[in-house]
This record gives structure tokens, C-alpha cells and sequence, in this order.
């Protein structure tokens, strides 16, 4: 029985250990978001404490655009304006964020998205890893 019990919950927990995000997950990558380290595609890693600009997302029909902005301590934020259109698309069973500005145009694996976790791979295999970013006041108010 227990033999039955363990076959039986194995492809239950294949499946479960997929993190591969699905496009109904895009709506999550919408809001702010801090990198907290990259790895290179030898190995090497840097960790990041503190952010003076963040990734903001709006995306919706899975288009939309991406904006570095500038957090200020009473809540608000600073950008300089410039914008990159930014598309999700599924190839094969891959997601892929795409980015496009007047000079060039990109595009990003999206390895992993929760509501607090953001990780891409780029085309040269850096990996950046974000958090979602809630402020600079440590209770998470904007």
C-alpha cells in the first residue's frame, strides 16, 4: 500500500516542483521590482542591499512597457521618462519577455514569477534575480 501510495504521488510532485511560470502568471510581474543579486554565466554572483532606482512593469494583454524609476523616502518616485515597450510570448514551452527601445531591442527567459520573486535569464546568460520592492520603509507602506 505504501509503494502504491509513493507511485501514485510521484507525478503530483514532478509537477509541483516545476517552477516554470505560465503566461496567466503575467499580471504578477505588474508593480515595482528591486534586483537583489545577479549570477553570471560562469558562476560569479553580487548581491544588492540597497537599490537607488527600481524596475517598474505595466503590462496588460500581455503588452506594455518598463520604467527605471527613482524611489523617494516620503513615498513617491522619479523617473527620466524613457520607457521600453516591453511584450511577453510563449515559445515552445518557454516564456520570454521582450524589449524594445528607438536603439535596440531584447529579450529576457523568464526562468521564475511569484508575487514577491521576479528571475530572468538573459540571451548572454546572466541571471538577475528581484524582489518585489515595497518601499523604503521597512513595514512595506509606499
Amino acid at each position: 500500500m505504501r509503494n502504491l501510495f509513493l507511485f501514485l504521488s510521484l507525478p503530483f510532485l514532478l509537477v509541483s516542483c516545476n517552477s516554470e511560470p505560465a503566461l496567466s502568471d503575467i499580471d504578477k510581474l505588474n508593480g515595482y521590482w528591486e534586483i537583489s543579486h545577479v549570477k553570471g554565466d560562469k558562476g560569479k554572483e553580487k548581491e544588492f542591499s540597497f537599490n537607488e532606482n527600481v524596475d517598474y512593469f505595466y503590462l496588460e494583454n500581455q503588452e506594455g512597457f518598463r520604467q527605471k524609476m527613482q524611489p523617494q523616502f516620503d513615498g513617491g518616485y522619479k523617473t527620466n521618462g524613457a520607457k521600453e515597450n516591453v511584450s511577453v510570448k510563449k515559445e515552445n514551452d518557454s516564456i520570454f519577455i521582450y524589449y524594445e527601445t528607438l536603439q535596440d531591442e531584447w529579450k529576457e527567459h523568464l526562468v521564475r514569477l511569484t508575487e514577491e520573486e521576479l528571475v530572468v535569464k538573459n540571451e548572454d546568460g546572466i541571471t538577475y534575480t528581484y524582489k518585489k520592492f515595497k518601499g523604503y520603509i521597512t513595514d512595506g507602506e509606499k
